[in-house]
């Protein structure tokens, strides 16, 4: 043979979304026992899922809700309700195969409320969205000899495994009173960075706990932002993006009796996909001089893990709230930060959504007041790493709500939003899969050409033209550069065969 070739196993393994599952979960909330109910003030729900296992063509989860609501009693009295349910699904989808690596995530996408007699009914729309890897081998050409070569350096990334870690958090607030019961603790968490420092992933967030509580009659609360930082069991050549979801937490009261402390301990956990990055030297196009080639290529398009972003902003927004004076806020809580759209483009990224906030205040007349605020939010933030065609997931939270009535029965509220935003970039392997030979042909045995380029030609196409390596031709042509205008004159001088 003229052409002898040396091909290499190429392997892609990546992480693909199928389609999103929703599941509706009902729970009735008798409050007789508690004075009945006036009035739902607002509700916060959370989902989760503990496990999941990959069958073939079919992914079954099981995972857990979580329900805290505030409501006012018929006597005006806020009161509270706790409740967990569990939920078990499946998800048929041709693509899965028995033991394939999935991830499962679960959020609450929307919370209905309906009050009937004593009864608060409850409804959560929760969307389940299942990744799984999905892999390719081809055998593509690496080296040819006695053929002319167009070579690329090529990046791939494939999947090394899912990461779990375990962050256990804690923090102490001081209430100078004694605390008579615990209306609402609620705990969130986001990832906001990984990177790669002094040869180590890390992974860096914060959770925020909120605790509504009353003491002797008076309602209080208190938000908490527990900064944290994990270091990670991922290799120093991996792209890492990872999630977070509060896995347990509890609240203490510690301290005297005039003087209760709360410690807030949670434990979070970080997930994530782990990508291992490899470069490698393929050839892309071949031209032999001395006979024709049937050469057949391969292009496969998948979507890597390039990065992570965040955006920070504060936000505020005034609204209309009571149809009484208020005399005070007593509480806020952050109801759902909900991203409705990010878009990436060249060197930045556009977030969309709306913070909904619950408002529990005092009216002048004595009474308690509940009202939810909406604060719809367009953000854009710069990243030198967005380009245009980028996809991103993201995951949004809010630091420091703070809020002040105004006149005319407004309160303004504002927040700080931080987003958490992991980029995925499209990208193509291509190689030459097979090479067979065909007929030969005449050599052309001119000692010095004089060639003019055609317009938006390339150095390979004159290579090719002339049968001579593509370096050889720029060596000899130093102040010729790319792309071809077609007013170029290129003079090569080939070595005459004997």
């Amino acid at each position: 043979m003229a052409v002898n070739t040396t091909f290499r196993t190429v392997k892609l393994a990546y992480e693909c979304a199928l389609d999103p599952k929703q599941i509706v979960m009902q729970c009735n909330l008798d409050t007789s026992a508690k004075g009945g109910v006036s009035q739902v003030c607002f509700v916060t729900a959370s989902a989760s899922v503990t496990k999941a296992q990959a069958l073939s063509k079919q992914v079954k989860m099981s995972g857990k809700t979580g329900i805290k609501l505030l409501y006012l009693d018929e006597q005006g009295l806020l009161r509270s309700f706790d409740y967990i349910s569990d939920f078990a699904e499946d998800l048929a989808s041709d693509r899965i195969a028995a033991d394939m690596p999935i991830r499962v995530t679960a959020h609450v996408t929307d919370t209905q409320t309906a009050v009937s007699g004593d009864e608060i009914k409850v409804q959560l729309v929760v969307t389940l969205q299942v990744y799984a890897i999905e892999s390719r081998t081809d055998e593509l050409l690496e080296h040819a000899d006695g053929a002319l070569e167009l070579r690329a350096e090529v990046e791939t990334q494939n999947f090394q495994g899912y990461l779990q870690e375990q962050v256990e958090l804690s923090d102490e607030y001081e209430t100078g009173v004694m605390v008579d019961e615990i209306l609402l603790f609620d705990v969130r968490a986001v990832t906001t960075r990984s990177e790669l420092r002094d040869d180590r992933w890390s992974a860096q967030g914060e959770a925020v706990a909120d605790i509504i509580y009353r003491s002797e009659g008076e309602v209080y609360a208190q938000s908490m932002t527990i900064p944290f930082v994990r270091e990670l069991d991922a290799p120093v050549n991996a792209n890492v993006c990872l999630s977070c979801r509060v896995a347990d937490c509890k609240l203490v009261l510690l301290g005297t009796e005039q003087n209760n402390v709360m410690r807030v301990e949670a434990v979070l956990q970080i997930e994530g996909a782990v990508f291992g990055t490899e470069t490698m030297d393929l050839v892309q196009d071949i031209f032999c001089p001395t006979c024709n080639l049937d050469v057949h290529t391969s292009e496969q398009e998948y979507r890597i893990e390039c990065c992570s972003e965040q955006i920070r902003e504060r936000i505020s927004a005034t609204a209309p709230v009571s149809d009484e004076d208020l005399t005070k806020i007593l509480a806020l809580q952050t109801l759902s930060s909900q991203l409705t759209s990010v878009q990436v483009g060249d060197g930045e990224i556009v977030c969309e959504g709306v913070l909904c906030v619950g408002a529990i205040c005092q009216a002048q007349s004595g009474t308690t007041v509940c009202n939810r605020i909406e604060l719809p939010f367009s953000i854009t933030g710069a990243s030198a790493l967005a380009n245009l065609g980028d996809t991103a997931t993201a995951e949004c939270i809010a630091l420091e709500v703070s809020g002040r009535i105004r006149r005319d029965r407004e309160i303004e509220v504002g927040a700080n939003l931080c987003i958490a935003i992991c980029l995925q970039r499209q990208r193509a392997i291509r190689g030459i899969a097979s090479v067979q030979e065909g007929d030969a042909i005449q050599l052309r045995d001119n000692g010095i050409v004089v060639y003019l380029p055609r317009e938006g030609m390339t150095m390979w196409d004159v290579a090719k033209e002339l049968a001579m390596p593509m370096d050889e031709i720029r060596r000899q042509n130093p102040d010729v550069s790319e792309p071809l205008s077609g007013q170029e004159r290129l003079i090569v001088y080939k070595e005459l065969s004997m």
